[in-house]
C-alpha cells in the first residue's frame, strides 16, 4: 500500500485528487496540507511513502523548501501550474523524484505515484517535466526569489521527463 500525503493550498485540486486517490486500492491518502506548517506536522505523524507537493505551497517556507527539509526521505513530485525551467531544476537540486504539471491527467499523476513509490522515475508523458537544454542546474534559485519575477519565462511546449 502507497501511503500517499498531498501538500496542495488550492482547496479544489486537494480535494479533487483525494478523491480520485481514494478509489485506488493500492493507494492510500494519509492526509493534506494547505499550508507549510500543516504539511510539516503532517510528514512527521504520518511518514508517508510518496508526497505530491505544490512549488507555490502557503506558509512561512514554499514547497521547495519542504523537499529541501526532507530529503532524503519520502518521494516527492512537484506539482506546478508553471513550466519555469528554473522551477524544475530547483526541485531536482533539492532532491524531487517527480515534476507534474496541474493540467496532468489524473492517469498520469497515478502512474507516476506509482513509480516513485516503486523506486523508479515517473513515466516519461508531456505533462512530466524534463531538463531544459538552456536551463543552467548548477545556478541556485532561492526558494521565494521567482515569486516575484520568474528568472525564466513559460516554455513553449511541456516538457517531460
Amino acid at each position: 500500500m502507497i501511503r500517499l500525503a498531498i501538500l496542495e493550498d488550492h482547496p479544489a485540486i486537494a480535494e479533487g485528487l483525494t478523491a480520485l486517490m481514494k478509489g485506488e486500492p493500492d493507494v492510500t491518502v494519509v492526509g493534506t496540507a494547505r499550508d507549510s506548517v500543516a504539511a510539516e506536522r503532517l510528514i512527521q505523524s504520518q511518514s508517508p511513502d510518496v508526497i505530491l507537493c505544490d512549488i507555490r505551497l502557503a506558509g512561512t517556507v514554499d514547497g521547495l523548501e519542504i523537499l529541501a527539509r526532507h530529503t532524503p526521505g519520502p518521494a516527492f513530485i512537484m506539482l506546478s501550474a508553471y513550466s519555469y525551467p528554473s522551477y524544475y531544476s530547483a526541485a531536482v537540486e533539492r532532491g524531487a523524484k517527480g515534476f507534474l504539471s496541474k493540467m496532468a491527467a489524473i492517469d498520469e499523476i497515478l502512474t507516476a505515484v506509482r513509480k516513485v513509490a516503486a523506486g523508479g522515475p515517473p513515466s516519461r508523458t508531456p505533462s512530466v517535466a524534463r531538463p531544459v537544454p538552456h536551463c543552467d542546474r548548477r545556478r541556485r534559485v532561492k526558494p521565494r526569489s521567482w515569486r516575484s519575477s520568474p528568472r525564466a519565462g513559460p516554455t513553449p511546449r511541456s516538457p517531460s521527463f
